[in-house]
């Protein structure tokens, strides 16, 4: 066990190391800040996605929509959330039951509004675009993921993610070898909160099924958009890598003979034609934009 934690604190000291190159601003800093690496993915979707236009937008943000986004730059939080809500009005199949994300109010007036949610089945969209932006970070970031070692790897995405953000957007209350629960907390009005929370479940699902955990199932237990006074928890569980599944081999109950007839016929593994509860249902698909070697400029 201490061997093992031994080599957890090495690893998170080179992801340390690794970005030491950006000074993290104090919990206490106003306005609250996001790194480029994020923000540039967003203003990205949203010139493709031809959104520009959405009234959710103010003016100061659309000149993001035509400067240059430097990856390590710090940018506003309030706009970053204010792209992702323009963002979140291109995807199909995306229902709000509530229109009360302005972004102008504090947050604990936003808390004090009417819950909006998200549910589920519609929350898909956000959950792909979480799995497909974290095979791009992985990209850009290559010691993030560890083979065959899902918790190591969420060790690291806590690390690197406390330096994407100048406040701790995620908390790890309990981290083994096959399960974790975290804590959610961007600090948004609760549409974009609620967003924000399926597109980090979309995250997890990536780094599990990179990390070699591909049979895992993610859920958030609890929605702060949905209770007043509550915060968002994610919930992660996965077959340990490092112990594959046994796999069955065929019925125990063939007769002998029915055995011997059958003679050298393969027989196909029931665990492999069979779905597995919590695989992932969508496949990871590398976007042209996430390449290691992208432009750090706005456009196409």
């Amino acid at each position: 066990m201490l061997d093992s934690e031994a080599r957890d604190e090495e690893h998170l000291g080179q992801l340390r190391n690794m970005t030491s190159s950006v000074s993290i601003r104090t919990k206490d800093s106003t306005p609250r800040m996001v790194r480029g690496v994020l923000f540039l993915d967003y203003v990205r979707i949203v010139k493709r996605q031809r959104a520009t236009a959405s009234a959710r937008l103010f003016p100061e943000d659309r000149v993001y929509l035509t400067e240059r986004i430097q990856l390590d730059a710090w940018y506003p939080m309030a706009a970053f959330e204010r792209l992702g809500l323009a963002l979140l009005d291109t995807f199909a199949g995306v229902v709000w039951t509530q229109a009360d994300e302005d972004a102008q109010q504090t947050h604990a007036a936003r808390t004090r509004r009417a819950r909006t949610t998200l549910q589920p089945a519609n929350a898909e969209p956000i959950r792909a675009f979480g799995r497909q932006q974290m095979v791009g970070i992985s990209a850009q970031f290559p010691e993030l993921v560890v083979a065959k070692s899902p918790r190591e790897t969420l060790m690291r995405f806590r690390v690197l993610l406390s330096s994407f953000f100048d406040f701790e957007a995620l908390a790890v209350l309990s981290l083994n070898d096959t399960s974790a629960e975290i804590i959610v907390d961007y600090g948004m009005c609760p549409a974009a909160e609620c967003a924000a929370s399926w597109q980090t479940l979309g995250f997890c699902e990536a780094l599990l099924a990179m990390s070699g955990a591909p049979h895992h199932h993610c859920e958030l237990v609890q929605r702060s958009w949905e209770v007043a006074g509550r915060v968002t928890r994610l919930r992660l569980s996965w077959v340990d890598a490092r112990r594959p599944r046994p796999r069955e081999t065929g019925p125990a109950d063939v007769p002998p003979a029915e055995l011997s007839r059958m003679g050298s016929a393969p027989v196909v593994a029931i665990s492999s034609v069979l779905p597995v509860e919590g695989e992932a249902s969508a496949p990871i698909v590398l976007l042209p934009e996430h390449r290691k070697d992208r432009a750090d400029d706005p456009g196409e």
